[in-house]
């Protein structure tokens, strides 16, 4: 037997990415002179891992939006909010698994929610679907 299934977003892809967006209670500490950050050479696969620091969260976006310079500019443009004398370089090395990307831009646009995901308490996890997650995970 045969079954089609029409207008169901599917995938073969074993892992999984899962994003939450968190709130702002406070920001980094601002008195950072020469502060030199590059972004887009993380790796992001199907490992069990949770990622909350502001830096893991803004590689992440980095490489979601590689293609993209709109978005690579307001990246640069929240991170100078906090870090007005931060020298920012993006390098195009880092991956996040094919059925992943575009998992933020999706969902969150706008100046402010890039700067409550970067900077807020929340955070992202990745995974996949053939083993089970650490014991430490959620």
């Amino acid at each position: 037997m045969k079954v089609i299934r029409k207008s169901i977003f599917e995938t073969n892809s074993s892992s999984s990415h899962s994003l939450s967006l968190g709130t702002l209670s406070s920001l980094p500490d601002q008195n950072v002179n020469d502060l030199e950050i590059t972004l887009g050479d993380g790796e992001y696969g199907w490992d069990w891992t949770d990622y909350d620091s502001w830096l893991d969260k803004a590689d992440y976006i980095t490489i979601d939006a590689r293609e993209d310079q709109e978005k690579l500019d307001l990246i640069e443009k929240v991170i100078k909010l906090v870090y007005p004398n931060a020298t920012i370089k993006f390098r195009d090395s880092g991956y996040i698994d094919h059925d992943s990307r575009g998992t933020f831009w999706n969902s969150y646009k706008t100046t402010e929610d890039v700067k409550i995901f970067i900077f807020g308490n929340g955070g992202f996890s990745t995974g996949n679907d053939n083993d089970e997650p650490h014991d430490m995970m959620y």
